[in-house]
């Protein structure tokens, strides 16, 4: 969602000291002022810190304490009118995937025939009821992700994953693109066996792909499903509200085998 901090933060002698920094400043002063000899002369921003503390998951005792209260948001969605929280109809499956930025990537799956509705979130981290701000800084743990509501009947599990590889690099780690951090790794959170077996099913064969193409191992975390946590109501249908923002997603040129349809 922003450019590369270690990258953009100075430009000549201006600094561009933007909001993951001030907020990492804040939370690990005591982190930034040991390493003060290695910090930036025109900012005082530690750049090596900054990217080592973004790229890696903190344990239970080093993420941030959230809150008991829960995200407030507007439960229905705003492009599809259709409810964004359960309980959905029972004829209704669920996916969870987390693939960079959420933003473009519910607009991705709201766009697919079959999908009922879409809401972004965090998941997989430690702390309770984060906000985005938090997640952004890396220390909570959680990656961003879409919760997606799709009707089995006229889509499939499997159509959800054929978006989920051929739209992002699942070999970038702990980034997408020019996004920079934990939050953006690459995540099938399963919600059954049944999906995770799928899941299992199309890394293998999205993996031969990616090697036909000269690319890397992929890293993509799969996983039983952890609990979502809705993210602010700002971001919820992000591109419907705003469809000139920002979109970061892009695939590797890669596609799954027509036999995995």
């Amino acid at each position: 969602m922003y450019l590369i901090i270690f990258i953009s933060i100075v430009s000549g002698t201006f600094c561009v000291y933007n909001e993951r920094a001030l907020i990492l400043n804040s939370y690990l002063s005591e982190k930034f002022e040991k390493n003060s000899d290695r910090t930036c002369p025109s900012c005082k921003q530690d750049c090596d810190l900054l990217r080592t503390t973004i790229s890696t998951l903190p344990n239970l005792e080093e993420a941030m304490l959230g809150r008991q209260e829960k995200m407030q948001f507007n439960t229905t969605h705003y492009l599809l009118q259709t409810p964004i929280v359960e309980p959905f109809p029972k004829h209704l499956e669920v996916s969870i995937v987390a693939m960079g930025c959420f933003w473009g990537v519910e607009k991705l799956f709201w766009k697919e025939k079959g999908v009922i509705s879409t809401a972004v979130g965090y998941v997989a981290g430690f702390t309770p009821n984060p906000n985005y701000e938090e997640a952004y800084t890396g220390q909570t743990g959680h990656a961003e992700a879409v919760k997606i509501v799709f009707d089995p009947r006229v889509t499939s599990f499997r159509k959800i994953l054929k978006l989920f590889w051929e739209n992002h690099d699942p070999t970038q780690g702990m980034r997408q693109g020019e996004d920079f951090g934990t939050q953006y790794r690459s995540m099938i959170l399963a919600m059954t066996p049944e999906q995770r077996e799928e899941a299992i099913m199309s890394r293998n064969l999205f993996q031969k792909e990616l090697y036909k193409l000269g690319m890397g191992t992929i890293t993509t975390q799969i996983t039983p499903a952890f609990e979502f946590y809705y993210a602010e109501d700002y971001h919820q249908q992000y591109l419907a509200k705003r469809p000139g923002g920002y979109c970061g997603i892009a695939g590797t040129g890669a596609y799954l085998p027509k036999s995995f349809e």
